[in-house]
């Protein structure tokens, strides 16, 4: 938990001065993370604990969506910059959460699938 506050608090930093770069860099970072606690889940505790930390990163996500959406839609240039620089790793980070997503038990994978509703859609797609 205190790696997850750790985390949280240096997202918080990060957002300060917010870019289309900084709003990509933390979702990655963020699918990075999910992919980790889906990977984690081992008996019923981790279970448990995972559910815990997916719901402190979907208070993330929100602001995260909230901050975005409060963006001026970026140019073209600044798009590819972004798909250059996050597009590859974000992916990375979804394949290893949806291989980790079919071993863990539903009650992990419900939590997983509410991180992405509403304003969160965006968080799985490409700039």
């Amino acid at each position: 938990m205190k790696k997850l506050l750790l985390i949280s608090v240096g997202l918080f930093l990060i957002s300060c001065g917010d870019s289309h770069d900084s709003i990509w860099n933390e979702k990655t970072i963020i699918l990075e993370k999910i992919a980790t606690i889906l990977e984690s889940v081992t008996d019923e505790v981790s279970e448990e604990k995972a559910i815990q930390d997916l719901e402190t990163i979907k208070k993330n996500l929100n602001d995260l969506s909230s901050r975005n959406n409060a963006m001026i839609p970026h140019n073209e240039a600044e798009k590819n910059k972004i798909t250059n620089k996050y597009v590859q790793k974000s992916s990375a980070a979804v394949e290893r959460m949806q291989n980790s997503a079919s071993k863990v038990p539903l009650k992990v994978v419900q939590k997983l699938g509410e991180l992405f509703t509403g304003e969160n859609k965006w968080i799985l797609s490409n700039p």
